[in-house]
């Protein structure tokens, strides 16, 4: 059986780490050829990783642009060679179906990886309808992310499956944190952790507000890159924040980092999943994410959650796991438990059972 996994590009979000951690399990399977294509290159932080390990990642181009009309062409190409192919993201998931249309006997998976998009309006309907209706199966990575499609697209949901996000459990449980001294902080501190892109749906306003009223030996580590930067920093200084909190941007030991934090934190205005909720769980550090369907699904009673946009509860959230040893060892405990049900291996399974459902209707 011969997959190909398409997306954008193999940056350090959520949908790309879906498809490292995917091609990392099928990647030891000899009866499966598990390929990774991207439209562009750039951007992308997971290709040497990958192909260390022996996956072939294929770069439909070298820059940043996803709309080349030549996509078209070069997919119409070398999709020709897969039984199945599974898409990911807006516009990859539009090109996959306009190279479909060549191409009949393919199988289409698609994932919808969030809960909002700015396509689910009224002028988009017919043109994502005809696109959604392409794929063979669809996947939504949270139930969360089912309802709201289904919201969109009712017609969906015979061939719509829930497969939740899935995190490699062991590899957080047993990393060695890294020293604190190496990030700048000391034994002394209590260390906040958040990991996401700067984007304003992930609102770290809130918790930056939060920590300017948490005394001053509360520090922040910011782990995640994003066009919202420059303006998150400038709220830093503002609020007289810079000499507590660290602008880490994309590190490849983020197990051992958050395994030195003391709290884990996910301020978001919406969620599709929040893989950082398993991650923080499965290294044994509480966490506290905005009271959102997603984080409530994922984190059930293993996490504390605040209303979104209230940087005064989130504060008292965070001093309670920090300052309160019972209520942070009770937290811990629950957040093992809580993480084993989204491993790795289990997400990996309901994938390849869904493909060779779907390869099995063509006689492959």
């Amino acid at each position: 059986m011969k997959i190909a996994a398409i997306i954008n590009n193999l940056g350090s979000g959520g949908a790309e780490r879906l498809i490292v951690d995917l091609a990392r399990s099928f990647s030891v399977l000899p009866e499966v050829t598990f390929d990774v294509i991207l439209l562009a290159r750039k951007g992308s932080v997971h290709i040497e990783a990958l192909e260390r390990e022996g996956v072939h990642v294929i770069a439909l181009s070298e820059a940043s642009s996803r709309f080349n009309p030549l996509f078209l062409f070069q997919l119409t190409k070398r999709l020709k060679t897969y039984d199945l192919v599974h898409a990911h993201l807006f516009p990859t998931q539009y090109w996959v179906v306009l190279a479909s249309m060549f191409l009949p006997k393919l199988k289409l998976v698609v994932t919808t990886h969030n809960d909002t998009n700015r396509r689910m309006r009224r002028p988009y309907r017919l043109v994502e309808r005809f696109m959604w209706s392409r794929y063979d199966s669809v996947i939504a990575i949270s139930e969360r992310a089912r309802v709201a499609l289904l919201d969109w697209l009712p017609e969906l949901a015979s061939r719509t499956v829930v497969i939740e996000n899935g995190v490699d459990t062991s590899r957080f449980r047993t990393a060695q944190m890294v020293s604190r001294s190496s990030l700048g902080f000391s034994d002394g501190d209590y260390l906040v952790q958040m990991t996401a892109r700067f984007s304003y749906e992930k609102d770290h306003e809130t918790l930056f507000k939060a920590m300017a009223i948490l005394p001053r030996k509360y520090k922040l580590i910011l782990l995640g890159e994003g066009s919202g930067i420059d303006e998150a920093k400038a709220l830093c200084e503002q609020l007289g924040l810079s000499s507590r909190v660290l602008f880490a941007g994309y590190r490849e030991d983020v197990p051992e980092v958050i395994k030195a934090c003391d709290v884990s934190v996910l301020s978001s205005h919406t969620e599709g999943f929040g893989l950082v909720v398993i991650e923080s769980l499965a290294a044994g550090v509480p966490f506290v994410g905005s009271q959102i369907e997603a984080l409530q699904e994922v984190g059930g009673d293993a996490v504390l959650l605040y209303p979104p946009g209230d940087a005064m509860r989130l504060a008292e959230h965070i001093r309670t796991i920090c300052e309160d040893r019972e209520t942070r060892e009770r937290m811990i405990r629950r957040g093992f438990e809580r993480a084993q049900n989204f491993t790795i291996e289990r997400m990996a399974a309901r994938h390849m059972d869904l493909y060779t459902g779907l390869c099995r209707e063509v006689g492959v």
